[in-house]
């Protein structure tokens, strides 16, 4: 996405289009109803030309406080990355920011289905890159379940599989 300019993002954000898409609800966090990014993250097109699509938190701290400092991120203190409310937003270096939400990850006592992220419901996993990351248990047992219902092996492939495993022992 390409970095607003500071003049027409203010312009653009006090406007009833930008506010149309917000929702306000008990919970404290000011919610983008509008598009949004595989991530969650909101995405907005003010409709000006060579302005394209932004994200409207950024936008928004833009119109409020000016630009963002080179080597600086909006981060949603909240940790919902669908959220716009200002006070919910604060600059962060990079790396802070991922030293936050890694922080926040490992605090979580339960997966987004609502299971106990407990010693017994969890694989830890390493990826390539040497960092690790929790998997809830019940969630990809289910999930293997459905694969499995949806593409069943023929009854060839448990008998090889069987006779496989009596040579091997």
């Amino acid at each position: 996405m390409t970095a607003p300019d500071p003049a027409q993002s203010a312009e653009a954000i006090l406007n009833h289009d930008f506010w149309s898409r917000v929702r306000y609800p008990a919970d404290g966090c000011w919610t983008w109803t509008g598009a949004a990014n595989p991530n969650g993250y909101g995405t907005w097109n003010p409709g000006r030309k060579n302005f394209g699509t932004q994200y409207p938190h950024r936008c928004l701290w833009i119109a409020l406080n000016g630009p963002i400092p080179a080597g600086h991120e909006v981060d949603h203190q909240c940790f919902n990355t669908s959220c716009v409310r200002p006070t919910h937003l604060r600059l962060l270096t990079k790396r802070e920011n991922c030293q936050q939400r890694r922080l926040w990850l490992m605090h979580k006592t339960a997966c987004p289905q609502g299971h106990a992220l407990t010693a017994e419901n969890v694989y830890i996993l390493t990826r390539k890159d040497g960092r690790t990351y929790r998997k809830c248990r019940t969630c990809q047992l289910a999930s293997n379940r459905r694969y499995q219902a949806a593409n069943p092996r023929p009854p060839e492939y448990w008998r090889e599989l069987r006779r496989r495993r009596r040579e091997a022992s």
